[in-house]
């Protein structure tokens, strides 16, 4: 099976050219980092690569499904328990109430999120807890590719690191 590839991608807002003459690809098993300045156009580029955003010109092969994206602020949805947040993939792939609970609450402990927290709502979490329930919602679902932009961008550097060392975990 072949990986991401992404062949003379172009893509502009209006008058404003984001991305043009783009080529990349990565294999299955890679973790690639995109690094450049703000505006550059790594987030339209994600954004293509997850079919959020159609290309206006080029190709993206993607064929590793399923794919999850973690983006830089955690969107989690605030009516919504953690628990229920971090499900919400597994309940739009149809699996049954009690096994995406029991999905759910075992990402979130091997994230170090602790088990009060499923019960409580985005706005009653901290900062850190809400960007590993973002995390836990991503893999939960067992991504073949995980993107994710600068989603930790806005944490301490120990929970940086942290949550560094516990996605690399994963991954291997």
């Amino acid at each position: 099976m072949s990986g991401l590839q992404i062949e003379a991608l172009r893509h502009a807002y209006g008058p404003a050219m984001v991305l043009q003459g783009i080529d990349l690809q990565v294999p299955p098993g890679r973790i690639v980092a995109l690094v450049g300045p703000s505006g550059c156009g790594k987030t339209t580029l994600l954004h293509l690569c997850a079919g959020l955003l159609a290309p206006q010109q080029g190709r993206i092969e993607q064929p590793l499904q399923p794919t999850a994206v973690m983006f830089q602020q955690p969107r989690l949805l605030p009516w919504m328990t953690t628990r229920d947040n971090i499900a919400l993939g597994l309940k739009a792939r149809g699996v049954a109430r009690a096994e995406r609970h029991r999905q759910a609450a075992e990402m979130a402990q091997a994230l170090g999120l602790p088990v009060a927290a499923l019960a409580q709502y985005p706005a009653e979490l901290s900062g850190g807890m809400q960007s590993r329930a973002a995390l836990a919602r991503a893999l939960v679902l067992a991504p073949a590719l995980l993107l994710m932009d600068e989603p930790f961008a806005a944490l301490d550097v120990g929970l940086r690191s942290q949550l560094h060392q516990l996605l690399l975990a994963r991954q291997a």
